[in-house]
């Protein structure tokens, strides 16, 4: 486990030590990657960076993180520890601060975080750098930030705060402050997007080159590092990536196995070999024992990281709304195939089957997503 340290232990170091230009926090192995590659964009701009990596634990799944996967920075200017959580956000010092912003002509201090701006250490953080810019800087926390509408939000957030006593409207209230402290960083180009899509002008997704462009080279960088012991079993394979959505209760059945059953059998009577790869966060791992392909439960490697490594790469990425779908057709042009027509309707929740709706909407373009397996056979 690696060292911890809480939100005042962190904002006397930024204080005490004026060399410090960043913060990042990441949960999840993809976290990880986002901040690397936000570290290779800024690189480029040519700031020389200093910093502090918080890795802080799932709601759910503990610590997902460890030193190891931050192997790539430069470990004489990067310190790399658990974060034991902050307070809330000060509304009353957030919009103080909001307010020196166009007086603010100091050095240039960025705050690495997934999915939104953290408000919380931006608050903090200009209550110690009284004269520094303050940039968020947003990594990509996967499809799910661009498959979600409103309400799905509200309710994952509220599933994530795991207190009954907070409601709806709270978390609403909290999400509309949110949006007027992002409405000043925009003003004053103070939040940087390192989401791999955007929406442009008509809210169509279009690839984020600028985000690509560090996950794609920190990836180079670290698969000299990686060494695979089944590489083998991934060479011009069928690669299925599950997600635990039996687990969280969004799937009513384990309906889930017998789809990823039906494309085993489809792709191997292809004359294709099939390796299911475990998602990290899954606990019910004999759930897959009897299915027809070999598994693989290791979640010690990111699986951007994992096809980076392979010198063969698979022949098809599948899933179900895997961010993996995507991301491998964007950095290795490995085909990827998204099975959510296959699922029952039925047999999910209704907020799943509105992001199953979205995720088809935005990504058609990028990967296939047959209403059935037999459109998939090889001319």
């Amino acid at each position: 486990m690696e060292k911890s340290k809480n939100i005042y232990e962190i904002s006397y170091r930024i204080k005490q030590d004026k060399k410090l230009n960043f913060i990042s926090f990441a949960i999840t192995p993809w976290h990880a990657l986002g901040v690397m590659g936000a570290l290779e964009v800024l690189k480029k701009k040519g700031c020389h960076l200093e910093g502090m990596i918080c890795i802080c634990p799932h709601t759910t799944g503990g610590v997902l993180l460890d030193k190891s996967f931050f192997s790539s920075v430069e470990s004489d200017k990067v310190e790399i520890f658990t974060f034991r959580g902050s307070e809330n956000v000060s509304n009353k010092k957030m919009k103080q601060y909001l307010k020196t912003i166009p007086l603010r002509d100091g050095e240039d201090f960025f705050v690495i975080s997934p999915l939104k701006p953290q408000y919380e250490i931006i608050e903090k953080i200009s209550l110690v750098r009284k004269n520094d810019r303050i940039t968020a800087v947003v990594i990509d926390e996967g499809l799910a930030t661009y498959m979600r509408d409103t309400k799905s939000w509200l309710q994952s957030q509220k599933r994530e705060e795991k207190k009954d006593i907070i409601s709806l409207d709270e978390i609403l209230n909290k999400l509309l402050l949110e949006k007027y402290y992002l409405k000043y960083l925009n003003k004053y180009k103070l939040c940087m997007n390192q989401n791999i899509f955007i929406k442009n002008h008509k809210q169509e997704l279009v690839m984020n080159r600028r985000a690509i462009y560090g996950y794609r080279s920190i990836l180079k960088k670290m698969k000299s590092e990686n060494q695979i012991t089944n590489a083998n079993d991934y060479a011009n394979a069928v690669v299925i990536n599950t997600q635990p959505y039996f687990e969280e209760g969004r799937f009513k059945s384990e309906i889930d196995l017998k789809v990823i059953e039906n494309a085993c059998d489809f792709f191997q009577n292809q004359n294709l070999s099939v390796i299911l790869k475990v998602h990290p966060r899954e606990d019910l791992l004999e759930r897959y024992q009897n299915l027809p392909c070999k598994i693989d439960t290791s979640g010690g490697v990111p699986m951007e990281l994992l096809l980076a490594s392979l010198k063969v790469k698979p022949k098809y990425l599948v899933g179900f709304t895997t961010t993996t779908l995507v991301t491998a057709k964007l950095f290795f042009g490995i085909e990827g195939i998204s099975l959510i027509n296959l699922v029952d309707s039925n047999e999910m929740e209704m907020e799943l089957k509105k992001e199953f709706h979205r995720f088809a909407h935005y990504f058609k373009e990028y990967i296939k997503i047959p209403n059935y397996l037999q459109e998939l056979e090889q001319k």
